[in-house]
């Protein structure tokens, strides 16, 4: 009969320290590194969605600070107002301050997306264009604010190109404030107070190209109508006169004679 050694009973363990092997380790950051890939797109897209919603929820708020203003006027803003004073310049948003005490220069008055990239607020007072934001004003539809007056208005000093509160014929479906088109400029977006259409190429408004920064919401734009009510607008439908023309005009017209080529998209 075959004697046990007492050593042969003695439970066996892992090694002295009680440390995981070279494998066992390797094996657990896998399982780790798999688990983040499949977390992380997901946690991408709900930071998206967070913060495309609170850029509808500012775009809301802006709305109705514009129907006010339309109430009290009888008119939409202009563009620019250089009649405001010496050596100052309001632009369309300053007119919304009373009705909503938040200065566009404020980050909580920005969308969310455009700061997190890193984009540029800045208020000039000489020059319209030195005036950079993640909004932008529907001041010229499609066609030459000085002459086709079919925007929500120009400048002040240039009343006939501002539209009258029934000029709009369908305020449902005219778009009002959007989301920038942010310029690249030393690798920082800068966000162009004025919307349009058109490539960022040579145009009648530009007379360099410049390279855009990409649509802030999933390749679409979170778009205020003058009724009030924000869509959010894919670019191809956005940015494609055959399709989306009419909502640029006070008159609910497309006016193709007024389209500025090359679009920035082309089907």
């Amino acid at each position: 009969m075959e004697i046990e050694r007492l050593e042969d009973r003695r439970p066996v363990r892992r090694s002295a320290t009680g440390a995981f092997t070279l494998m066992e380790l390797l094996v657990v950051m896998a399982v780790i590194a798999l688990l983040a890939a499949l977390l992380v797109p997901a946690l991408s897209a709900g930071k998206g969605q967070s913060q495309s919603a609170a850029c509808q929820n500012r775009l809301r708020q802006i709305g109705i600070a514009m129907t006010m203003y339309v109430s009290d006027y009888n008119r939409y803003p202009p563009l620019a107002d250089t009649n405001a004073g010496v050596n100052s310049l309001q632009i369309c948003f300053d007119k919304f301050y009373p009705y909503y005490p938040l200065r566009w220069t404020n980050a909580v008055w920005n969308c969310p997306t455009y700061l997190a990239s890193g984009g540029v607020v800045l208020s000039g007072y000489e020059q319209m264009w030195i005036d950079w934001c993640s909004y932008a004003y529907n001041w010229s539809g499609t066609g030459d604010p000085r002459r086709d007056h079919l925007g929500l208005g120009f400048r002040m000093d240039l009343s006939q190109t501002i539209a009258r509160e029934p000029e709009v014929l369908a305020p449902s479906q005219m778009y009002a404030v959007a989301d920038t088109r942010p310029t690249i400029w030393s690798n920082a977006p800068h966000g162009n107070i004025k919307m349009q259409f058109y490539s960022f190429g040579v145009s009648r408004f530009n007379s360099v190209a410049s390279q855009e920064s990409p649509p802030p919401h999933d390749r679409a734009y979170n778009v205020l109508f003058c009724d009030g009510h924000v869509v959010k607008v894919p670019r191809t439908e956005y940015l494609y006169p055959p399709t989306s023309a009419h909502h640029w005009n006070r008159d609910n017209k497309p006016h193709p004679e007024t389209w500025i080529f090359p679009w920035a998209v082309q089907n």
